[in-house]
């Protein structure tokens, strides 16, 4: 398993009363999981394609991203969420989203059109296309 956590304890545009902006991800290779936790931007987005990278490189065909502790998500999380689906299919592997919140769902569904984004706690039916 691999765990990366970043902190900006600094204030910026995005953060103007000062909260530290935080990022999480965990990787289980074994597993095929990826676990985003905290603020997906600009800043930490380059981190969703690393983690992609490093499972392309481990055995498995079926991933999960689990987008549960996800705090914040801007437009350039948004489309790192959705270029790494991309690029998990061109790879021929499937990946699954799980834990999407009701607005980022509503979010990634103009990004992913043929794709189906469940919400937390739905399970998969006959109307999925792919999971995603």
């Amino acid at each position: 398993m691999i765990s990366v956590s970043l902190a900006d304890p600094s204030p910026g545009p995005g953060h103007p009363r000062g909260d530290a902006a935080a990022f999480g991800v965990r990787i289980d290779l074994r597993d095929g999981y990826v676990e985003l936790s905290g603020s997906l931007d600009r800043s930490t987005a380059h981190l969703v394609h690393e983690a992609i990278s490093a499972l392309l490189g481990a055995p498995g065909e079926v991933w999960v991203m689990d987008l549960t502790g996800l705090s914040n998500c801007d437009h350039a999380g948004l489309q790192a969420i959705a270029a790494a689906y991309r690029r998990v299919v061109r790879h021929g592997r499937r990946m699954t989203l799980t834990g999407v919140s009701a607005s980022l769902r509503q979010a990634l569904t103009p990004l992913l059109p043929d794709r189906r984004v469940r919400a937390p706690g739905e399970q998969p039916t006959g109307e999925d296309r792919l999971p995603v």
